[in-house]
């Protein structure tokens, strides 16, 4: 996918911090930027100076791969942050990927039929995969960049995740989800009233200061 909606960046690297991921598969990673802040916040050595003449994805603790269905969305500036991109669809390449610590679907799940969407969430969850899922809470038509994988055919609820551990949140327009086979416990993730009060404190805070 070309792209994924920016304010759900925040929510999302402060579940990376959180899970420490070890291995990354970025599905639908559209201009890089979550192999690249992954990278930038918890993959470089900061005690070490970098090397310009090197990918970043060398010189970074954690493999990050991505998964592409759109050959015009292969920019060159991809091979910096990603160890490998698979090209094509997800649900069609699931034999064919390794084992993931982590799976990010940002903005992606609804670009899938219903049942090719459980099936790739099933098949990360079985490969031991922890998931995050973001996506729009109304479905709406979308034609984007001239590619008809783009389009929007599904929408996505929370009892959609029922098969599994989920919690969620809102964020803006979007539902980000984390999906696994057992229970997470986060900080301030979810919509367990001590994490909103949380986070609602913590918005006033900054508000303050």
């Amino acid at each position: 996918m070309a792209s994924s909606w920016y304010a759900q960046i925040p929510t999302i690297l402060t579940l990376l911090r959180e899970l420490q991921p070890r291995s990354v598969l970025d599905v639908g990673k559209g201009l890089g930027k979550y192999g690249f802040l992954i990278h930038e916040y918890f993959g470089l050595d900061d005690t070490q100076r970098p090397d310009p003449g090197r990918p970043v994805i060398g010189q970074s603790r954690i493999p990050v791969d991505a998964v592409e269905s759109e050959q015009a969305f292969l920019w060159p500036h991809l091979e910096h942050f990603y160890r490998k991109v698979y090209v094509g669809r997800v649900e069609t390449l699931l034999d064919s990927l390794p084992s993931y610590h982590l799976v990010l679907m940002c903005d992606v799940i609804e670009h899938l039929e219903k049942e090719a969407g459980l099936r790739t969430l099933r098949h990360f969850l079985a490969c031991g995969a922890i998931v995050i899922v973001s996506s729009p809470i109304d479905y709406f038509r979308q034609e984007n960049w001239g590619s008809a994988d783009e389009a929007h055919v599904s929408h996505w609820t929370p009892a959609d995740f029922n098969f599994c551990f989920c919690q969620w949140q809102r964020v803006g327009s979007s539902r980000i989800y984390v999906v696994s086979q057992r229970q997470l416990h986060f900080k301030t993730f979810g919509r367990g009233p001590i994490r909103r009060l949380k986070r609602i404190a913590h918005a006033f805070q900054d508000e303050l200061l």
